[in-house]
């Protein structure tokens, strides 16, 4: 148990975290796949504090799976990344296989959710590149096979499940059936929405009206919450100020 702390705590002092997990994984006295409290192990806590040279050590020397465990909300290490803006783990996790459609407790939110409503624009393009599923990570030098052998193969080949960009752009969460660009909207992030809507211009017409489960679109939100740059924004481009909720409700009320 105090093991385990100490490696976490370890990595919020930012001491060298690979040398002192060698050493105990050498000495057989830590257990690297330890959670704390909250659930979350090692990966969370170099994700959430963006070492992500460790995050891939870990993950390569010593197999640590990408899209386990959860957190006690449900939230994998990629939704942390995310969410903390930490942009090269978000682009680390990606490519040793995290699932990017992942959701967190109760099929709420994507990472793609949580780069959304904190306004992290790196962290959001990284979850929307393109992935070469023919090799299964994305292409690069070569080192990716080598990769997949230092971990023995654990690294599971989950990019032919993931969906494509467009999809990505379209996923709901389960509880308010909100998209990215809701979120966005609400918490008022206007250059991540920007990105948003313009990373697929196919979709920018069907995202500005896109709709909640109550049947809100981003321009509502922003009114809601008071968002008037974001509101004037999605006004430029052109969203129905006329729209209503399914409880009939305007922007205007």
């Amino acid at each position: 148990t105090h093991t385990h702390t100490y490696i976490h705590t370890y990595i919020h002092t930012y001491i060298h975290i690979i040398c002192i997990v060698h050493l105990l994984q050498v000495q057989g006295k830590c257990n690297l796949h330890a959670t704390d409290t909250k659930g979350g192990g090692i990966l969370h806590a170099t994700a959430e504090h963006g070492h992500s040279s460790t995050l891939r050590y870990a993950v390569s020397a010593y197999g640590i799976p990408t899209n386990l465990p959860r957190t006690s909300d449900g939230k994998y290490p990629l939704h942390i990344a995310a969410g903390s803006g930490s942009t090269l783990c978000v682009k680390e996790l990606v490519e040793l296989g995290a699932q990017r459609s992942v959701t967190d407790k109760g099929g709420c939110w994507t990472p793609l959710h949580y780069a959304a409503v904190h306004g992290h624009m790196g962290a959001a393009e990284a979850l929307l590149v393109a992935t070469d599923f023919s090799g299964g990570l994305d292409a690069g030098t070569g080192e990716e096979e080598d990769l997949l052998l230092t971990v023995g193969r654990a690294i599971v080949n989950v990019f032919a499940e993931e969906p494509s960009i467009a999809q990505r752009l379209l996923l709901k969460s389960a509880v308010g059936g909100s998209l990215a660009v809701h979120e966005a909207s609400a918490a008022g992030r206007t250059e991540c929405l920007k990105f948003l809507l313009e990373r697929e211009p196919s979709l920018t017409s069907s995202l500005v009206e896109a709709r909640k489960k109550n049947g809100e679109t981003p321009l509502m939100t922003s009114a809601k919450n008071g968002q008037e740059d974001t509101l004037k924004f999605l006004l430029s481009l052109g969203a129905d100020v006329a729209a209503r909720d399914f409880d009939d409700r305007q922007v205007a009320g």
